[in-house]
C-alpha cells in the first residue's frame, strides 16, 4: 500500500498572491465586462458617452478620477432600438469575461510561468469566471453583483430572455459552465500549489 501524501499547510505567501490574483482579476474583469457593453453598443453604430471602470475611474472620454456610485462600472450609451440589440449588449459584458476565464485557465497549462505567477493568474481568472455566476444568481436572491457592489439586476439573465433563451436553458448552461471552469481551474490549482516553495 502506497504512503499517502501529506498536504502542505497554507503559508503566508500563499495567501498573499492569491489576494495579488483576486486584486488583478477585479481590475481586468471590470474592463473586460464594460468594455464588452461597449463593444456591442458601437457594433450597433451607438454613441457611447460614458464609459467607466470601479467607482474613481472614468476612461472615456477623458481620464479622470471621479466618485458616482458603489458599482464596479458602467457605459453610458444611446438606448438600443430592439430586444435582440439589448440582449447581445446585456449579456456581452458577463458573455466576455467568460470567454477570457475559460481561455486563461485552459492556456494556463502552456505558459512558462512560476508557480506563484501561475497561481495568481489561475486566481485572476477565477474572478473573471465569477462575474457570470455572481451576476446571474445573485441579483436574483437580493444581493448585488459582487454581494455588496455591482448591479442589483440578473443582467446576463435578462440579455438571455431577450435573445430568446428559457430561464430553464440559461441556467443549465450556467450549471454546465460552473463544472467546467472550475473543473479546469481545480486541475490547474493541483499542479500549482504542489509545486510551490515552502
Amino acid at each position: 500500500m502506497a504512503p499517502k501524501r501529506k498536504l502542505k499547510p497554507i503559508s503566508f505567501g500563499f495567501i498573499k498572491i492569491a489576494i495579488i490574483g483576486f486584486a488583478i482579476g477585479c481590475v481586468i474583469g471590470a474592463s473586460l465586462h464594460e468594455g464588452g457593453h461597449a463593444l456591442v453598443a458601437m457594433s450597433y453604430g451607438r454613441h457611447i458617452q460614458e464609459l467607466r471602470i470601479g467607482p474613481f475611474l472614468k476612461i472615456y472620454p477623458k481620464i479622470e478620477i471621479v466618485y458616482v456610485s458603489n458599482d464596479f462600472g458602467e457605459v453610458l450609451h444611446d438606448p438600443p432600438q430592439t430586444p435582440p440589440e439589448e440582449g447581445l449588449r446585456e449579456i456581452a459584458g458577463s458573455g466576455l469575461t467568460a470567454v477570457v476565464a475559460i481561455l486563461g485557465i485552459t492556456l494556463l497549462r502552456w505558459l512558462p510561468l512560476s508557480s506563484r505567477k501561475r497561481l495568481a493568474f489561475c486566481v485572476a481568472n477565477l474572478v473573471l469566471a465569477w462575474d457570470i455566476i455572481s451576476y446571474s444568481i445573485f441579483p436574483r436572491i437580493g444581493l448585488r453583483h459582487w454581494i455588496i457592489a455591482g448591479g442589483t439586476d440578473a443582467e446576463p439573465l435578462r440579455g438571455a430572455l431577450l435573445l430568446g433563451m428559457t430561464e430553464c436553458t440559461y441556467y443549465i448552461s450556467l450549471a454546465a459552465y460552473i463544472g467546467i471552469i472550475h473543473w479546469l481551474a481545480l486541475i490547474q490549482l493541483k499542479c500549482t500549489i504542489k509545486d510551490l516553495p515552502p
